[in-house]
């Protein structure tokens, strides 16, 4: 199961716009194409080709090879950075330092190093040796754990050096709320933490949505993540987002490729209002069985702040007593609060600030 497309796929939502003129008959046909000759590439990566991937201006051979690209960008992880769950569809590989580069053709964006623990957590540097009474667990994706920056820079760590809590980062880059739901049934997450009470803060992002129902551009790294369907007031597994609907998955993944060849423009299904009352169904059962396993544990949605979320998922939270947070907003075409004008993720400035934001809104 190679992962090279599927991280080359987190990128560029942006680009894809909800419309195009090509024929339904001619559709057809290319989405029968498509799916012959849909391809999945290894990313494990040898020092000598890294080394080749840093020099200035890159090599010809890199540009229309397997590692990810798109966008005027390239980018490799070593070794790769996601392996398979068969519960939670995949997650960072555990005990594990991955290298990541990003780059223009002559420019190097960033040159990184991401560590994780035995739970596939991002690794905290700050030293948390000294008793903290609570833990501060962190979810989201991305943007969460901190893509992009060196584990000193990230949300985590930030929170770790202001605060009076164990803080641990389980965040997984391109995820929903559907495996933050997968992670709190199938792991014992009490037998992780130093202490027995905290808050898990779930940070928000407004793709969050289309990642937990799986759309076009998001399909071929989401396919084996779970399914929810709601039974008797109660969300039940029904396999992953391939099995349990597959033909749907084969036509969005089918649009997905022909999206990365070049032949369409377009990202779809968008969520409605019935796809995030869904969403707000998982955080609330997420948040049901945060409690089971700590019953006096706080469950906070935190808005990023160079996102936004929809008015009436917020709605829709609020009415299941989801508490939402959201602080001030940054511009994420400000250079000092994003990574780079061509990878908006944020920037160690950023964590740093919303860190504190984050720390100041526990305390009311």
């Amino acid at each position: 199961m190679g992962f090279s497309i599927s991280e080359k796929s987190f990128r560029n939502y942006n680009q894809i716009m909800s419309s195009n003129k090509v024929p339904s008959f001619l559709l057809f046909l290319l989405l029968t194409l498509a799916l012959c000759f849909q391809s999945f590439a290894s990313t494990e990566i040898s020092e000598e080709v890294i080394l080749d991937f840093l020099k200035v201006p890159l090599p010809e051979k890199f540009k229309n090879s397997d590692f990810g690209h798109g966008g005027g960008k390239y980018w490799l992880h070593s070794p790769s950075e996601f392996v398979p769950h068969p519960k939670m569809g995949y997650i960072h590989r555990p005990n594990s330092e991955i290298r990541h580069i990003e780059r223009l053709e002559n420019e190097i964006l960033y040159d990184v190093t991401y560590s994780f623990d035995q739970y596939s957590r991002r690794v905290i540097p700050y030293p948390q040796e000294e008793k903290r009474d609570k833990f501060l667990m962190l979810f989201g994706c991305s943007f969460t754990y901190g893509n992009g920056l060196n584990d000193q820079e990230t949300l985590g760590n930030y929170l770790a050096a202001f605060g009076n809590y164990y803080v641990y980062n389980y965040a997984i880059g391109g995820s929903g709320p559907h495996m933050l739901l997968s992670l709190l049934r199938e792991r014992k997450l009490n037998k992780e933490m130093e202490a027995a009470n905290g808050t898990l803060v779930y940070v928000y992002h407004s793709l969050h949505p289309r990642r937990t129902i799986g759309t076009a551009m998001n399909m071929t790294w989401l396919k084996d993540t779970p399914y929810f369907e709601k039974q008797d007031g109660r969300l039940i597994r029904k396999g992953t987002l391939a099995s349990s609907r597959p033909l749907r998955t084969k036509f969005l993944s089918a649009i997905k490729y022909l999206n990365e060849v070049g032949v369409l423009n377009r990202d779809f299904p968008s969520a409605s209002r019935f796809d995030l009352s869904y969403v707000a169904d998982i955080l609330q059962e997420s948040k049901k069985e945060f409690r089971s396993q700590f019953p006096e544990g706080k469950f906070i949605v935190y808005v990023h702040p160079l996102s936004s979320i929809d008015e009436k998922l917020k709605d829709y939270l609020n009415k299941r007593e989801i508490q939402v947070l959201e602080g001030r907003k940054y511009d994420d075409k400000d250079p000092r609060y994003i990574i780079s004008p061509h990878d908006r993720h944020p920037s160690a400035k950023m964590n740093e600030e919303l860190a504190k934001e984050i720390l100041k809104a526990l305390k009311q």
